[in-house]
């Protein structure tokens, strides 16, 4: 019964993952518009989304919802019932202000319990293609996501410190008040972090994000700035490699960013 009620959340949320696509010429588009930017050396970042890019969803990991007794399990129920309704609004439209999961799913929870609640929260797995790419192409990468610190974090634990691969992390927390990917605000943040990691402001960024409107965003915002936003709408690894590499030249300077020792994450 536990799986049942998860899966139908889980298939009512993933619904609404489909708003926004656009086809596949915006990708061919902007890669041939960074290809002929990249020729001139110029500072390129990358920026990627977690979840649905970096990270795959595991389906499985909702069997974890078994370790959560019936009183516990029947808590967090409630509170999707309150985080539902609000978070389906700021998918259909722009003036609502998506709501952060971790404050209803976490929010007084005891530690102990907060790990399972994860399980159920963050069923993802790091996608082997796309950690190999990330680590070895050479350019400074950093994650934009609507993650909570609680959840990278755990991601982060879980994967065996995979996420350490990012320069930095522009996420959700207390400081900034959990905001989303909706928010301008996140890219205003995402350039201060990436100029604070490498020492200087980039020319470009290469944002690789499943919805077109978080790549629209970041264009309008970072104009203004100076920096130019090259966007890819992501499907999957194999066709994003395909893509990539027919574009970056052999010859770019790669930008430069302090070396990461530890996970460099937004200060909460």
């Amino acid at each position: 019964m536990k799986k049942l009620i998860l899966s139908i959340i889980v298939l009512i949320f993933a619904g609404t993952q489909c708003l926004g696509m656009q086809q596949y010429y915006f990708n061919e588009l902007q890669l041939d518009q960074l290809r002929q930017f990249s020729h001139k050396k110029h500072n390129i970042v990358l920026v990627t989304d977690l979840h649905d890019v970096f990270l795959d969803r595991v389906s499985g990991d909702l069997d974890r919802a078994w370790q959560l007794s019936w009183p516990q399990f029947g808590r967090f129920i409630g509170k999707m019932c309150l985080f539902g309704p609000k978070y389906l609004a700021s998918q259909v439209t722009d003036n609502v202000e998506r709501p952060h999961i971790e404050l209803y799913a976490l929010n007084k929870q005891p530690v102990e319990r907060q790990e399972k609640i994860l399980e159920l929260i963050s069923p993802f797995t790091v996608n082997d293609l796309m950690f190999k790419f990330f680590k070895g192409c050479g350019y400074p990468v950093f994650a934009c996501s609507n993650v909570g610190q609680a959840s990278y974090d755990y991601m982060n634990k879980k994967s065996g410190g995979k996420f350490n691969i990012f320069a930095g992390a522009q996420i959700a927390t207390e400081n900034n008040g959990y905001r989303q990917k909706n928010n301008p605000e996140v890219y205003h943040d995402l350039a201060k972090l990436i100029k604070e990691k490498t020492g200087k402001t980039p020319d470009a960024l290469f944002m690789i994000d499943d919805k077109y409107k978080n790549i629209e965003l970041c264009i309008k915002t970072l104009a203004p700035l100076g920096i130019r936003v090259f966007g890819y709408i992501f499907s999957d690894a194999a066709t994003f490699i395909s893509d990539v590499r027919r574009t970056f030249h052999p010859r770019i300077r790669p930008a430069t960013a302090t070396p990461v020792t530890q996970p460099l994450t937004q200060k909460a």
